[in-house]
């Protein structure tokens, strides 16, 4: 026999299971265009190598990103990311 907190329960497992699987979606967009910005600062930088002014390597990322349409993409999803890289050799 089901009672009211059997009902209740499946009913939080299937809100709870769905709002797992958007959370699993959005982070494998996330995880997906992570990818392409590393990818493009990883090609920037075999590209130019090291030792340039920061700015040659801030326009270089973003022609490369706008090649790859990153920019075109995060503009019309509103997707945010935010990601901290650094073209500078550590001796």
């Amino acid at each position: 026999m089901t009672g009211i907190r059997d009902i209740r329960r499946s009913e939080w497992l299937h809100r709870g299971h769905r709002g797992f699987t958007e959370v699993t979606e959005m982070n494998k967009q996330i995880n997906e265009i992570t990818e392409q910005v590393i990818g493009a600062a990883i090609e920037v930088h075999r590209e130019l190598g090291p030792g340039l002014l920061e700015s040659a390597y801030q326009r270089a990322l973003a022609h490369e990103l706008r090649l790859r349409q990153v920019l075109t993409y995060l503009k019309f999803t509103g997707c945010h990311i935010g990601l901290l890289l650094n073209f500078v050799l550590s001796p």
